[in-house]
């Protein structure tokens, strides 16, 4: 049975890859669909750069927000300390050590008393350059409240004295290595007797300046006009 032989094999055009139809792209090998897009690579690189733009754009509207934005200021009030405890004190028929009368430009932050068998009075300044300031008034020993106030190995130095004062003629003073001042004063006498420190990182000048405001009298009642 002899064979048919088929049609010659017609030589590709000139320019034209065997096996590759006329008007496609030589790029394309024979075989590969026509028209199917390339397949795009996501890159981890890419993906950081994109997150990266978008948090600096969104910092970018918060600052650009808060620049327009009034910040309101705190102005910190001082302590009404002779409404709130020597007042009470006195009108329960108490002796109290308190300032009649801060310093200028002096601040009261803070004033805690606390009632009982031993009442303990503590009060808490800031001077101009925001040093501070304690008074502590206590029925304790005093070199326990040097001890708790101050420093354990605070050294006691020269005794100052003030003859106009009617808290105390003399104060025991104590320092510390970290700059710390301490005057310790006993008012009172048998049980009613009690220790009182005006101690702080206040300098001693601004300390004593606080000494001279002590005082143990009455205060006049509400409405009195004083």
């Amino acid at each position: 049975m002899s064979e048919t032989p088929g049609p010659p094999s017609q030589p590709a055009p000139e320019g034209q890859a065997p096996g590759q139809t006329p008007g496609q792209d030589p790029g394309q090998g024979a075989g590969q669909p026509q028209g199917k897009p390339g397949r795009y690579q996501r890159t981890t690189g890419g993906l950081i750069g994109s997150m990266i733009v978008l948090v600096a754009a969104v910092i970018g509207i918060v600052l650009f927000r808060g620049a327009f934005r009034d910040t309101p200021e705190f102005e910190p009030t001082s302590v009404d300390y002779l409404g709130e405890v020597v007042r009470p004190v006195q009108g329960a028929g108490s002796e109290i050590v308190y300032p009649a009368a801060v310093p200028e430009g002096w601040m009261v932050n803070d004033v805690t008393y606390t009632p009982g068998e031993q009442p303990v009075f503590e009060l808490a300044l800031l001077t101009p350059e925001e040093s501070f300031a304690g008074l502590h008034e206590e029925a304790e020993d005093v070199d326990d409240l040097v001890e708790e106030l101050v420093d354990p190995e605070a050294v006691e130095g020269e005794a100052l004295a003030t003859p106009d004062s009617d808290v105390a003629t003399s104060w025991q003073t104590f320092t510390d290595e970290g700059g710390d001042t301490a005057y310790v004063a006993t008012t009172g006498s048998g049980d009613d007797e009690r220790t009182v420190v005006v101690y702080g990182s206040a300098t001693p000048e601004e300390l004593q300046e606080l000494l001279g405001e002590l005082t143990v009298e009455t205060l006049p009642e509400r409405g009195s006009g004083a």
